[in-house]
């Protein structure tokens, strides 16, 4: 968590120096949430399932067609309890009555620096402007307690969080709905390198945006 808050204190004073040193500054703020769909490593893809996503950030065009973006958002996928009992119903040759599996969703909290580049440039007449976005920043992945009990007993398995380097990159939709709101549909494929296999991930999101600078 530690590095996620440096980053962020970094990503702000990076938009306050471009705003200084702009003459009409357009910052944005903009929010939303949606799903993410679990892609990688073949453990993650298996046995986890899609998940929430939420949160947002503030961004600054400085041109056009460039927006700088520092962005927070939290996911969260659940575990597929079915496919573990499956998984250990093949391991052990039988089927684990009365086993069952409470917990292990896996969460992950994005801070990401991201350049965002509006195709036809935010000046477009037309109320649509598509764009693709890419970066990178640091992801911090954590566990939920996973609590197995059978036949009366538990026993309760404990996970420690990391913070690895994580780049994403996707496309995406404003729809301007006034002059200074707007609408925002896009799709990112994200990946996380931990250790061994990178986890990977596509969030879907959609959110509104608001622009707080002079026109």
């Amino acid at each position: 968590m530690r590095k996620i808050i440096i980053l962020s204190v970094l990503f702000c004073a990076l938009i306050v120096t471009a705003q200084a040193q702009t003459e009409k500054p357009k910052p944005i703020l903009f929010f939303g949430g949606g799903m993410g769909l679990p892609m990688g490593p073949d453990l993650f893809k298996d046995f986890w399932k899609s998940g929430i996503g939420i949160g947002g950030g503030v961004g600054f065009e400085v041109n056009p067609n460039i927006e700088l973006q520092a962005a927070i958002y939290y996911n969260n996928f659940p575990t597929d309890e079915d496919a573990f009992l499956d998984y250990i119903a093949d391991m052990i040759g039988e089927d684990p009555t009365g086993l069952s599996l409470d917990g292990g969703s896996t969460r992950i909290i994005e801070a990401m620096a991201n350049a965002k580049y509006k195709l036809g440039g935010s000046n477009s007449s037309s109320s649509v402007k598509p764009y693709v976005l890419g970066g990178a920043g640091f992801a911090n992945l954590s566990f939920s307690d996973v609590t197995a009990s059978y036949e009366g007993e538990t026993e309760t398995v404990t996970f420690e969080s990391t913070t690895k380097l994580a780049l994403n990159i996707g496309a995406g939709a404003d729809f301007m709905v006034g002059p200074k709101i707007g609408i925002f549909v896009e799709g990112k494929y994200s990946m996380v390198f931990t250790e061994g296999d990178a986890t990977n991930y596509v969030p879907i999101r959609a959110g509104m945006t608001f622009k707080l600078g002079s026109e």
